[in-house]
């Protein structure tokens, strides 16, 4: 498979969030928000004892009822590892570079959900889903788990991207 630049790559692998407890919170709130827009904006009835104003009403709808769950959803991690390193893109608003040669060591490591506070771009990881991924251990002594739904074939990959620059070097 190709990758940008033309460097071929060894692994790709794209994750969403798709799990039903964060689809539940997020429509349950898109729900919310709809229904007070509906009754105060387009029936006119004021919600509560204080009503917000109409602008926030409208712009609390447009954030958190129409644009967090649109935004959830074009959420995707893209991991690759092509010739020269590791790349993974939190579209559309994170990317991490990680070179071959400031991998000291990795291995596949089961992990629960909070040991990293969560799913998303974490202290130390990048994760979507699951329980599995790769960590890293680069040169400059950090750590950091790439979660993949392919934790042996990305640890396989990486370990050949790092095989192909050792011999290029030596």
């Amino acid at each position: 498979m190709v990758h940008g630049g033309g460097h071929s790559s060894l692994f790709y692998e794209v994750q969403r969030f798709r799990q039903f407890s964060i689809w539940l919170i997020l429509l349950s709130l898109s729900l919310l928000f709809g229904l007070i827009f509906y009754w105060q904006i387009i029936l006119g009835v004021p919600i509560g004892h204080r009503p917000a104003a109409d602008y926030t009403v409208v712009l609390l709808w447009l954030v958190g009822g129409i644009g967090l769950p649109v935004f959830f959803y074009l959420l995707r991690m893209t991991t690759v590892v092509d010739g020269e390193g590791i790349t993974v893109k939190f579209f559309p608003m994170y990317t991490r570079r990680i070179a071959l040669q400031d991998i000291a060591d990795f291995r596949i490591k089961h992990y629960e959900f909070l040991d990293y506070g969560g799913y998303g771009i974490r202290m130390g990881a990048l994760n979507v889903s699951g329980n599995f991924g790769v960590e890293l251990l680069l040169k400059d002594g950090e750590k950091l788990l790439i979660g993949s739904q392919h934790s042996t074939r990305l640890a396989k990959s990486i370990a050949e991207a790092i095989h192909r620059d050792n011999q290029v070097i030596g």
